[in-house]
Formats: C-alpha cells, structure tokens, sequence
C-alpha cells in the first residue's frame, strides 16, 4: 500500500487526486459529526433487555453462564465482554462503545481496500486504483446506516461482518502459503464469529465446504468439520425460539413471496436511502434481484475462468463470503419476515448489503475498469456516476441531525424516577413498564447512567440532599415556570414546563432540580428550544428550554426554586 501511495503521488493527475481525497474525507468526516451530534449514554431499545439486564444478573450472581445466554435468537458474548469493560472500566459512558463500532467500520474499510489491491496488483493505472479505494471509504461510512454507529448496543452486527471477512481471507491466505499460523487464526475468527449473531454460526460450516475439495488436506478439513458440528450442537443446545418471531422454514413454506420480497429488500436496501425512497420499496428489490444475479454469473464464471491459483483462491475466499451476507440475508427474512419487508429497509439492516456491493465491486473490478476507459468525463455513464457520488454525499447530511436527544434524555430520567410516562419511554423502550423495572433495578445496583445523577432513586418523602437552596449561589440563573400539567393515567406526579438560562456564564444547564420550599420535589431536562427567550436574552439561550417532572402528592406551595445540578446558580419563581 506504501508502494501504492507513492506511485499514485507521482502520477501526472496528482492534483486532481488531491482534490478528490476530499469526498471520502468528507463522508467521513460527517459520519463522525453525526456520530458526536447523535451521542447519548441513555440506554437505547436493546441496551435495556440487552445490555442492562445482563449487567445487572452479571453483578448479582458473577455467573459466566450469563454471556452465553440469548438476547432474541443470538448469543451476543462478544458485546456483553464490551459492556462490561465499559461498566467497569469507562464508567458506563457510552463513548467507549460507540467508539468500538467507528473502529470497526474503519476495519472492514480498510481490509476492503487491501483485498482490492489484491486483486488489482497487476493493474498500472493507478489513477483508477486510487479512486477505487476513495470510493470504498465513502460508500462504506455511509450515513444511512447509523443506528450501527450510533447505538451502543451496535457492535455484534458489526462483529458478525468484520470477523467471517478475516476467516474467508485468511483461509485462502493458508491454502497460497500453506502457513498453518493462518488456517488457525482463520477457525479462531470463525470460532468468535459464533458469538456475535446467529448468522455467525454459519461461517465454520461454510469454511468446512471450502475445504472440501482439498484432498490433501484431511486434517485441516476434519478439524474445521467437527469443530462446525461442535459449534451448531452448542449453539442450538438450550436455545429458545422468540415467540414473536418467524423460522426459515415456516415462513419459506407458509410466505414464499413474501420471504424472497424480503431477502431482496435487504440486499437492495442502500440504492433504496440513496435515491430518497423512490418507487417505494421496488429500488431495493430491484437491486436486491440485481445483487443475486450478478452472484450467479460470479460463480458461473469462477468455475469456468479462473486458473491461476492465487487468484482463484481469495476470489473464492471472497464468493464465500458475499455467500454469507446472501444466507444472512435469507435467515434474516426467515425470522423478521412476518414484521414485514419494509422492515428490511431499517438503518441498521444496511450494514451487509453496503458490504456486499462493496465486494460486488471488487470482484468485477476488471468490467468497471473498462468503462472507466471506454467513457469520457461526460458521457452518460459517468454522469450516472456522478449522480450517484451526488447522492451519498448528500445524503450524508442527514447525520447533522439529533433531534430526538432531548426526548432520550427526559425517558431515561422518567424511568428513573419511577413515572410510566408511556408516550415519552416508549421513544427509547417499547414497553414503559420493563423500562421501569430494569431501572429501579440498575438503581439498586449502580448500573450505567443510573448509578450517577440525575437518575438516581429519589425518595421524595425522606430527602437528604447536599444543597438547599440557602446554600451560598449566585442569583445569576434566570428563568421562569410556564405551566405545570397532569400526566395522562399518573397520579403523584406532575409535568414541569419552563426555561433556566445562567445569565453570567452565558449557557444553559443540563439538567436541573427542582425544589419547593426547600425541598426537592422534582428534576428534568434542559434543552429545549425557546426562540421566544433568545429574542430577549441573546442567541445562547436559544435552548434554555426544560421540561421536568415534580412529585405532587404534598402540597405544593407557590414558591418554586430551580437549580442546576452543581448549584451554581439558582432562580426562585
């Protein structure tokens, strides 16, 4: 790659390169944006029943029987080592995690672009080669994928493409070198795929079928046989069907239509984002229909055409493993199916099928070269081209976008305190109800966010707080209560609406307490937008906005006091 590097520099569009580094850096650059914007260390639809309950169970019983159990039809042992390094050594932030998952995808950018030189090794324009391995980087940090960056329960669905990719490539690299340090390391990777996802249980399997036909390599292949019936006995032994889930076969047999409608959704997915939802979902089935083609010719042609035996081996490595993302993709539709095939489309289902168009590209290296020299800058088929660059950069925008932080935040501390606030929990979990519970409980065991405040047990009847509020502070917070309402089907509690801006240090808190004659009553959430306080107060108070929650039961008395956290400052209302 060094070597690529230099030769690229010193070629005579050097300056033309230059410019287009920017296109790749920029996508990335954005992902990373987005990915800043979107943070949140707020427990997020799996992280609740995924990740918390797991840590929970681990602190109570220390039971390493706990990493192996499922989470829906997986085994996600992988991620549960992560959350616990993050419980413990990164004090339950998030960022540990989400930085896991950029990481990741920067792998599997890169081993892309070593797999493409590869295959390119003898080809002298590197003009082409270079602007190839820009392109893998921007298409793979895609935007439209982001739940896979921004969720910090993410990691096994990245795992599960990044691990069979170093298994299929380094098996090849065994069969070329006959080093045994690789055919190790390749059952190693294949081994860790099993507790990523479900879909990893595939890999040895596959790997034993491309053995097979190595005669002279009995031993090789008998170890990786038994260690895939191993695997898929253990696997399977104990396991429990999701009861609100489809199987393969009933929904193959019962729904076929539906099935294969699904399956291509999935892998057509991408060109479905890019082009904003046009025609529906038929894009994605299109492409998806497109992607299963262009494999089937891919093999046809492998057998026929491909002698030389390096070639042969990692173009095989790398059929095998778009044979992964293609069966993935199939026990995908045979378990989700029933939820529908737009369901297919979700963010974080894009992961796989960018994948596979990316190894789409590489395989069939050689015919887009062609029509890299057969057309002018602009001739139709760059125009296309263009377009298309067009839209991925464009709608990399999207990431600039955080809107439902806020919300987050206010479900996480409803959960906290006890209130089944259904509509906002439900934003973050779709059952209000577990939520509570598994909070309470992460209370009781100083688990992620609820171990610090503001989501600590607040016991309203009895409270011992730090501060009151004639604890030395300045009067430099000013604010004011617009309205406070009832909670629909909530007795005890009320709901909070006003604006808090520190008038001095000229920012608004995050979160505030809420106090009532001394006494704390309530806390929330600051960061609301209010256009109406920033036309009187200067752009930064623009999101002084908060919305809280107050404990009712008592009198409450005229005289409000809002602070925030640190009791920096205060107003009274």
């Amino acid at each position: 790659m060094t070597e690529f590097y230099k030769r690229t520099k010193s070629s005579d569009n050097f300056k033309l390169n230059k410019l287009f580094i920017f296109f790749p850096l920029s996508m990335v650059l954005l992902a990373i944006i987005g990915g800043h914007l979107s943070f949140t260390n707020i427990p997020y639809w799996d992280m609740w029943d995924g990740s918390l309950i797991f840590l929970n169970s681990f602190k109570e019983t220390n039971n390493i029987k706990l990493f192996w159990t499922q989470h829906n039809e997986h085994r996600i042992v992988l991620s549960k080592v992560l959350f616990l390094v993050n419980e413990i050594l990164f004090d339950s932030n998030y960022i540990f995690l989400i930085f896991i998952n950029y990481l990741i995808i920067f792998i599997i950018s890169a081993f892309f672009i070593k797999i493409f030189l590869n295959y390119a090794h003898d080809l002298v324009d590197f003009n082409f080669k270079y602007y190839f391995c820009c392109i893998i980087v921007a298409w793979i940090f895609q935007w439209m994928q982001s739940q896979n960056i921004t969720w910090a329960f993410q990691s096994q669905f990245l795992l599960v493409q990044l691990l069979p990719l170093f298994s299929f490539y380094l098996i090849s690299n065994f069969l070329i070198d006959k080093n045994l340090i690789s055919f190790y390391l390749s059952l190693f990777f294949a081994i860790l795929s099993v507790g990523t996802m479900a879909n990893g249980v595939i890999v040895l399997p596959l790997l034993t079928l491309f053995l097979f036909e190595y005669k002279k390599l009995k031993f090789t292949f008998f170890i990786t046989l038994l260690l895939s019936i191993f695997s898929i006995s253990f696997y399977f032994y104990d396991y429990i069907s999701p009861p609100s889930h489809g199987n393969v076969v009933e929904t193959l047999f019962n729904h076929p239509l539906l099935f294969i409608k699904y399956s291509l959704t999935y892998l057509g997915s991408p060109f479905h984002h890019l082009f904003r939802g046009f025609l529906g979902g038929g894009l994605a089935i299109f492409f998806g229909f497109l992607l299963i083609t262009i494999f089937i010719i891919l093999i046809f042609r492998y057998f026929k055409n491909c002698n030389n035996i390096n070639c042969s081996l990692l173009h095989k490595s790398m059929l095998f493993y778009l044979t992964f993302i293609i069966l993935s993709s199939l026990a995908t539709a045979g378990g989700r199916a029933i939820f529908g095939s737009n369901q297919a489309l979700d963010s974080r289902y894009t992961t796989p099928a960018i994948i596979s168009w990316v190894l789409i590209a590489i395989l069939n290296y050689k015919f887009i070269y062609k029509i890299y020299v057969e057309n002018k800058k602009f001739s139709t088929v760059a125009i296309l081209f263009y377009f298309i660059l067009f839209l991925m950069f464009t709608l990399q925008f999207r990431a600039l976008n955080n809107s439902n932080l806020l919300n987050y935040k206010l479900a996480g501390l409803a959960a906290g305190l006890n209130i089944d606030d259904t509509k906002i929990i439900s934003e973050i979990y779709p059952n209000s109800k577990v939520a509570i519970e598994i909070a309470t409980k992460s209370q009781q065991l100083k688990t992620s966010i609820y171990r610090k405040e503001p989501f600590t047990n607040t016991d309203y009847n009895n409270i011992i707080f730090q501060y009151t509020t004639t604890s030395p502070a300045n009067y430099s917070c000013i604010g004011a209560i617009d309205k406070i309402i009832d909670i629909e089907n909530i007795t005890g509690y009320s709901k909070i609406y006003g604006w808090i801006y520190n008038y001095d240090k000229k920012n608004v808190p995050e979160y505030i307490y809420i106090f009532n004659n001394g006494t704390l009553i309530g806390k929330g959430v600051v960061g609301f937008d209010r256009p109406d306080v920033s036309i009187q107060h200067g752009k930064e108070s623009y999101r002084s906005g908060f919305i809280g929650y107050i404990y009712s039961k008592n009198n409450i008395k005229n005289k409000f006091t809002i602070t925030d956290l640190f009791q920096d400052c205060y107003f009274s209302y």
